[in-house]
């Protein structure tokens, strides 16, 4: 069996401030557990900052391409997100980006950095 690693960066949309405390921030790391249990997939490493997440999963199953690992997490973790009253956000309309980085090696801090700085704020 093959196993693949990927580091994905997950942004918010027009970088909301998801993430406040370290609560809310264990609150999506269960998420994107969960989310990564329903496939062959398992959280490696997850670390949260105010506006984007940055997920390290470990695949088992080769057929699944890098596109349909980010849509499969995007769009559990935000059904999730958005009914969880504790994180209040019901208001918003969809939680993630479009946009992704994901690459099969870890990310420098500038690399995250150059990113997150090419996505836009709300004016």
């Amino acid at each position: 069996m093959t196993e693949l690693y990927y580091t994905f960066v997950f942004c918010t949309r027009y970088r909301y401030a998801l993430i406040k405390n370290s609560e809310q921030s264990s609150i999506l790391r269960d998420y994107f557990n969960e989310a990564a249990g329903l496939k062959t997939l398992y959280l490696e490493d997850f670390s949260a900052r105010e506006d984007h997440v940055i997920v390290k999963i470990k695949c088992m199953d080769s057929s699944l391409s890098p596109l349909q690992i980010a849509h499969h997490l995007r769009t559990v973790t935000s059904k999730e997100i958005r009914s969880d009253k504790r994180l209040n956000v019901m208001h918003l309309p969809s939680i993630w980006i479009r946009n992704i980085m994901v690459t099969t090696r870890d990310l420098s801090d500038k690399e995250i950095e150059s990113f997150l700085s090419a996505q836009k704020r709300r004016s």
